[in-house]
């Protein structure tokens, strides 16, 4: 069973950054972390669903100049392929519509672009970004129809 949770601004995000460093080979804090959420998924869970062990993906979310950004989406290497890249998404930009978003910019590695599509995020509207490029939706254009994790 896969398990996701949020994590408010100020809570301990060291499962965030040991995935991101795992992944981006990043795993300091920075400055928009202390303003974000932080989105982790889990593929292992105890008998009562709670998590065990350590979170195998990891996301954030935070509100600045009138959009919610998301960034540093991120599954362990040896995850990848479970479909936990779509469920962190989807937590991320369910996350962003349920306050009201008008528009949403994902930050992501340029090779990311076709995965952002998938959401409504337009690639051919990338523009260069620290992380590789943003794309830039609208409340509208964004799509979590479809089945979750690709089953």
């Amino acid at each position: 069973m896969i398990r996701g949770r949020f994590l408010p601004p100020g809570a301990d995000i060291a499962q965030a950054l040991r995935v991101r460093a795992a992944v981006f080979g990043q795993g300091a804090a920075d400055e928009t972390d202390a303003q974000s959420w932080h989105a982790l998924v889990y593929d292992r869970v105890d008998g009562t669903g709670e998590p065990v062990g350590d979170a195998c993906g990891a996301g954030r979310i935070w509100w600045q100049d009138g959009a919610f950004h998301i960034g540093r989406v991120a599954v362990m290497p040896d995850r990848r392929g479970l479909g936990l890249g779509d469920l962190l998404m989807r937590m991320l930009l369910f996350k962003a519509l349920e306050h009201g978003a008008r528009a949403v910019v994902a930050h992501a590695p340029q090779e990311a672009a076709a995965f952002c599509a998938r959401y409504g995020f337009p690639p051919e509207r990338a523009v260069p970004d620290p992380d590789g490029v943003a794309l830039r939706a609208t409340a509208e254009q964004i799509d979590l129809s479809g089945s979750c994790c690709g089953h």
